[in-house]
Parts: C-alpha cells; structure tokens; sequence
C-alpha cells in the first residue's frame, strides 16, 4: 500500500540501510563506497529487521527493495495489527524469533522524537546481558509539527510508565 511509505518509513529504513553498510564494511574491512550487493549477502552479517505492524511491513519492504537491499538480508517481524502493536509487543516478538533471539547486541533505529521511549522500552525489556544502541532519525528531515509530535510521545511515555511496559530511566551501559 503505497500510503503506508510515509517519509518516515522510508527515512528509518534509509539510515537503517546506512548503519547496516557501515557494519558490513567494517566486518569485510572495506569502505562503505566499495560494497557489493554480494558482499551485504554475506552470512557473517547480520539480518535487517523491519519490525512493525503487519499493516505496515509490505511497504517497508517495498522501500527497503528500492533502495537495492538484498532481500535475502531483510527479515520482517511483525508484532500485531494496528492498534495492538507497540514498542513493547515489538521487543516481544523480536526476543521471540530464534533468529533473533540469541542476539547480544541490537541497533535500533527509529525517529528521533521516539530515541527516549525505545531506549527506556529497551532498558525494560531486554536482558541486562544484551546491549543496545538507539539511533534516531533527525527531525529536520521531517516537515511535520513536532510539538504535536513531541507531546504524543510524552502521553504515550506516561501511559506506558503507569503499565510498567517501559524503565523510568534508559539503561546505560
């Protein structure tokens, strides 16, 4: 559905494409600028994961295949229909994959304006023995009003506080 490839979607799964290049060429001791669609195929590299609402993974997918990502490197994860999915239902089906679920680091990529709440989401639902980074998509790239934004993400941090679904502070490691 080609409404669901907001410029959201395609700027998370863009850098998401970035980082993963940066890991790729740092594994296979190369520069960004010389990876191969073959070598992002390498099996010493990790999976991309495109972890969201069942609605919203075909387009995710569409917008990870236009941008050249070898699709034997993508694996989707939903984690529930729209208006059940959340931060904590996508930790939960990710710690559920066996792919995924022996992982002892995770980089995770999302909009700048969400860092705080995937952090603290994170600090909850992960083990103490597996870290994680959150990047964050800058809101510059974005033509939207990110005081509205900002202060759903506020409520949505509360609400998620008071059920116990997030830390009340980021674990740093």
């Amino acid at each position: 559905d080609e409404r669901r490839k907001t410029p959201e979607n395609i700027a998370r799964i863009q850098l998401g494409i970035d980082v993963y290049k940066k890991i790729a060429a740092k594994k296979l001791g190369k520069n960004v600028e010389q990876l191969t669609i073959e070598d992002l195929k390498n099996e010493i590299l990790p999976l991309l994961v495109l972890n969201r609402e069942l609605e919203q993974l075909p387009a995710m997918r569409k917008v990870a295949d236009e941008l050249h990502f070898p699709v034997e490197k993508l694996q989707e994860m939903p984690c529930g229909k729209i208006g059940v999915c959340n931060t904590k239902t996508q930790f939960e089906a990710t710690l559920k994959d066996p792919k995924l679920s022996k992982l002892k680091h995770f980089t995770l990529i999302t909009t700048a304006y969400h860092v705080p709440r995937v952090a603290r989401t994170a600090s909850v639902n992960l083990s103490e023995d597996i870290d994680f980074d959150v990047i964050g998509v800058p809101l510059k790239d974005f033509k939207f009003d990110v005081f509205n934004r900002v202060r759903g993400e506020v409520k949505r941090i509360e609400l998620y506080s008071q059920k116990g679904d997030i830390a009340k502070y980021h674990r740093v490691k």
